[in-house]
């Protein structure tokens, strides 16, 4: 992996540089941030340093780089570097009704929750609700960062640390962490706005933010204060048809001979589901898997027929069979492409305000607040569904009626009547009932107040920081269901003695309860399911359930640092850091009286509530044993470096977390530098309290034709299962690939820490006869034990059908009937196996003024150019549940090799930039046979972004953005091999623009 390490100031990966010398940016000279002359604290450090001296491989993505990139939020830039994976939720893919437009960053693909995201170098609160998980996919349950909630014309820079910052910040930095660094003692006022949009006309997005600092009480003070606007507009799979095509991988006779398992299917349908109802003469599927249909009615020429918008049996198109239980490829079936959304449409507002005042030359008081408050709704999804595929959910199975029903035309009626279907049975995509959308609301609040400073013991100086961070996230889902009792009565309808369609409640009320008759049947409305459209607004407003549930995440921090330098080695002063925290979590998760009663397709909902809290002492030390004024000709300098941190926290119990390492330069032109980190990540209040829930999954079955062939011994334990159950696994075809199955989930208050043991190696060299350049390359190597996770239905699975020890406790976790299909699951939250991960991380930065060129005459202004690579080549990436070890390095979202090359022209008012960005090939899955499915993987994939500004005056810039110069459309079939992982990691939104003005006050 070749990711960045810029360890000194000034080196900034695809990040960036410092400001060149020479005559500033006109648009900023109203806004410059006074940086802290000498030693400052930096990421993963309590001790002062001089600039970003880290041991560990690091990042700085600067405020240049932001305006360079103009992103709508931090995270679309931090995405952009090579270090970070498929995120665990993005505005572009990757959500789940609970975390619609949310934005957690994943750092090295380990995992979303274990990167820890600071502001300040300050715990924030998190914005992942503790919601049971999402239908169809979402965030895990831990304690990510939303960083819509970080206005982005606030920040400074972002650090990013590998590894190592356990034992200074606490739990969760398994990976790395992520500190965003706000503007401090910022003077003047900054007034921006830009326009963003496609080049089809959409996805439009609106920026308006202002900054604004002064001084006060002559320069004892400051105040700077912010208020950000953005809006950006959504998008489906059917705005972007050429590069988001719904189609997807199936067996058929055709594919079988041509030596596959599966073969592409184009446009892909459902062709035993019909929006507007497909009849069948049982409760099973119109086609049974066959292309003759042998459920379906048949007209007299021997068509299939479904319910068109005028309530007839018309013939359909049933486009080309494959063989398959679920997908065909066109026809008039369901057609997902419309259901499924990839970018969310969201705004948000938000405030910040940051402040100190110095109350005596050696006392500071400082605060910070911030607010956000954002609407993001899920355009699209999958609606309910009357078909055999979930039978197993209350009220999703095809519905029986007669011929008797009062909504069949005489047409219909005459067809059924014709084909022996006195009664028959519908299945259909209830689109045009319950709306698909979900409305998310995401509400902030974070106030930090604190006081630090400086005192004297015997001549040495002694700094201290105490403070109290206070944050609540508030975020409330509103989404629709279908009223199952109201449903039942609607759809049974008769005529009353005027001829009217009416429930038959209606006409014939049950015997009344003692608080009387309830709504569902005194305002009972006839519903009709014959055709798409059919649906009155009456009917569909009387079964429609409009559910809301409410999370709250909150987080109370109390925090006592110090550090000093007791005394002198021969080498210079040893500087020790002490520190004390109290940290309270809680959070809960409430549903409405509708939910909790399960009144709708779903089991009841319970609410969800629960708090811990982690009391943590943490000691640093910086020892010098060779120092540059020493003079030692083969030795520049020589450092050793260790912290250690005690966490006892009141649920997962006593941890000890600690790195140690150092640090040398053999001359002043290069140093080498590593360390060792064990870290911790803590359940989350979700991972401890979440209640067992119902859930639906796919999975990749490993007895399906497609995957049977991975390994023997997966094989072998099929051939067993399935002669147990007396089916033919030869021509057996795995429904749960394709259509969901129900299952459980759930927290548990039993989970203990994750652990991880964490070594890098490497060098930084700033050689002095290369004026400028900066080059860091550092080894990474993450072991993570013991995992918490919910294990997916396909991890099950794997584990039961893969391991040497057939059948184990992992094949009691989900059940099969007689013909071998899925039928149900369990997958509670445990901590179980590992994760290794392993790779390389480059980072150079050269930076020059053009006119120092030797063979260019000196004298004249040529401007300045910045040169950035990083890059990050990953060696291994595993993950092993039950002994089993699966390797993902080389899938889509985990490629082995990323890396970022750009560069940044600079001569008087102008401004040019170019960035290059480059992803390895990826695959479906690393551990498929070539035979098993006609397409595997995708090529590398490359894109080239860029900006132009210009000063038109000394006080206004203009400045234009293009993503994507070349419309370079992602590599085809990703989508279908793996959407999830394919939507985090290709642009599929195509060639934008985005037009900027910032003006200085």
């Amino acid at each position: 992996m070749l990711v960045i390490a810029l360890l000194a100031e000034g080196a900034q990966a695809q990040v960036q540089a410092a400001p060149t010398p020479g005559a500033p940016h006109p648009a900023d000279t109203t806004s410059t941030s006074e940086q802290p002359a000498g030693d400052i604290v930096v990421t993963g450090s309590r001790i002062p340093r001089a600039g970003f001296d880290t041991l560990q491989p690091a990042q700085t993505v600067s405020s240049q780089l932001l305006a360079d990139r103009s992103p709508v939020n931090v995270a679309d830039t931090l995405n952009e570097l090579s270090a970070f994976g498929t995120p665990g939720s993005n505005n572009t893919g990757q959500q789940s009704s609970a975390n619609v437009g949310q934005q957690f960053v994943n750092l090295y693909n380990l995992g979303s929750q274990r990167s820890l995201v600071l502001v300040n170098g300050r715990r924030f609160v998190s914005g992942n609700a503790p919601t049971p998980p999402g239908t169809f996919g979402g965030a895990p349950s831990g304690q990510e960062v939303d960083l819509n909630t970080i206005p982005v014309g606030l920040i400074d820079r972002v650090e990013v640390l590998s590894v190592g910052g356990a034992p200074i910040y606490g739990a969760d930095a398994i990976a790395g962490t992520v500190n965003i660094i706000l503007k401090d003692k910022f003077k003047g006022v900054i007034v921006e706005g830009q326009y963003g949009i496609s080049r089809y006309g959409d996805g439009e997005s609106y920026v308006g933010r202002a900054v604004a600092g002064t001084n006060f009480a002559e320069d004892r003070g400051n105040i700077t204060t912010t208020v950000e606007y953005t809006k950006q507009g959504g998008l489906t799979y059917l705005d972007r048809p050429k590069t988001l095509p719904y189609a997807t991988f199936q067996p058929s006779d055709a594919c079988k001979a041509l030596g596959y398992g599966a073969c592409y299917v184009p446009n892909a349908t459902v062709p035993s589901i019909f929006p507007g109802g497909i009849p069948a003469s049982n409760a099973g599927l119109a086609n049974a898997g066959s292309p003759t249909y042998p459920n379906a009615i048949h007209n007299a020429a021997g068509q299939v027929v479904a319910f068109g918008p005028d309530g007839n049996l018309n013939p359909v198109n049933l486009g080309v069979q494959n063989n398959g239980l679920v997908f065909g490829s066109g026809g008039d079936g369901d057609n997902l492409a419309g259901q499924s959304q990839f970018v969310a449409p969201i705004s948000r507002i938000l405030f910040g305000t940051l402040g100190h005042y110095d109350v005596t030359d050696h006392v500071r008081a400082y605060f910070e607040t911030e607010f956000a408050h954002s609407e993001a709704t899920l355009l699209a999804a999958q609606p309910s569904y009357q078909s055999a595929f979930f039978a197993s959910q209350k009220g999703a199975g095809p519905i029986q009626f007669t011929t008797a029903n009062p909504f069949l035309t005489a047409q219909a009626r005459s067809v059924l009547n014709a084909a022996g279907a006195g009664t028959f049975y519908l299945s259909r995509a209830n689109l045009d009932i319950a709306p698909q959308s979900t409305e998310n609301t995401n509400t902030t609040y974070r106030v930090v107040a604190g006081l630090k400073g400086d005192f004297a013991i015997a001549g040495r100086k002694v700094n201290w920081d105490a403070s109290f961070n206070y944050g609540r996230s508030e975020n409330g889902i509103t989404y629709y269901d279908i009223n199952q009792e109201n449903f039942a009565n609607a759809i049974d309808a008769v005529r009353d003695v005027t001829g009217k369609i009416v429930c038959r409640v209606t006409l014939t009320p049950p015997a009344a309860p003692a608080g009387g008759q309830p709504y569902s049947v005194t305002a009972c409305q006839p519903l009709n399911l014959f055709g798409s459209g059919a649906p009155s607004a009456a009917a569909v407003n009387f079964v429609t359930a409009k559910d809301f549930a409410k999370s709250v995440l909150t987080q109370r921090d109390w925090q006592l640092n110090g550090n000093a330098s007791p005394f002198d080695l021969w080498a210079g002063p040893v500087q020790l850091a002490l520190g004390f925290e109290y940290r309270e979590e809680s959070g809960q998760y409430d549903v409405d009286a509708f939910a909790a009663a399960g009144l709708g397709r779903n089991a009841p909902s319970s609410n969800v509530a629960g708090r811990y809290n982690s009391t943590e002492f943490s000691g640093e030390a910086k020892i010098p044993l060779v120092s540059p004024a020493m003079g030692w000709r083969f030795l520049h300098s020589l450092e050793l470096d260790g912290a250690f941190r005690r966490i006892d926290n009141s649920r997962a119990g006593g941890s000890n977390v600690y790195t140690f390492g150092g640090k040398i330069a053999p001359i002043a032109d290069i140093e080498f530098r590593g360390n060792f980190t064990h870290s911790v990540r803590a359940p989350s209040i979700g991972e401890l309290f979440l209640p067992t829930t119902n859930t639906q999954s796919f999975a990749q079955d490993p007895c399906d034709p497609n995957f049977i062939g991975a390994n023997s011994t997966r094989g072998a334990n099929c051939t067993a299962v399935f002669r147990t159950l007396g089916t033919n696994l030869s021509s057996f075809k795995s429904g749960v690939v394709n259509a969901s199955v129900l299952g459980t989930t759930g927290g548990n208050q039993e989970l203990l820490n994750e652990r991880a043991d964490a070594w890098t190696a490497g060098f930084v060299t700033r050689p002095r006869f290369v004026r400028g350049l900066t080059l860091a390359l550092d080894w990474i190597e993450i072991r993570l034990k013991d995992p918490i996770t919910s294990l997916t239905l396909t991890q099950v699975m794997d584990a039961c059908y893969d391991s040497g020890s057939f059948p184990n406790n992992y094949c009691n976790l989900f059940q099969r009937n007689g013909a071998g299909q899925v039928t149900g699951f369990s997958t509670p939250l445990i901590n179980a196996g590992a994760q290794s991960f392993a790779g390389a991380q480059l980072d150079m930065t050269y930076r020059f003024q053009i006119g120092d060129l030797p063979f260019i005459h000196h004298g004249g202004d040529y401007g300045s150019l910045t040169f950035d690579v990083n890059g990050f080549y990953t060696k291994t990436h595993t993950y092993t549940i039950l002994g089993v070890t699966t390797p993902t390095l080389g899938n889509i979202g985990d490629p082995k090799m990323r890396f970022n090359i750009s560069t940044r022209y600079r001569k008087g008012p102008g401004m040019l930039y170019l960035q290059y960005r480059h992803i390895s090939s990826g695959a479906q899955d690393v551990t498929l046979q070539s035979s098993s499915q006609q397409i595997l993987g995708v090529g590398a994939y490359s894109q080239f972004n860029g900006s132009v500004s210009y000063d038109i005056t000394s006080k206004i810039t203009a400045q234009m953005v293009i993503n994507n110069i070349f419309n370079q459309s992602p590599p085809p079939y990703a989508i279908s091999l793996n959407a999830g992982a394919a939507l985090g990691t290709y642009n599929y939104f195509g060639q934008s623009f985005v037009f900027k003005l910032k003006v200085g006050l």
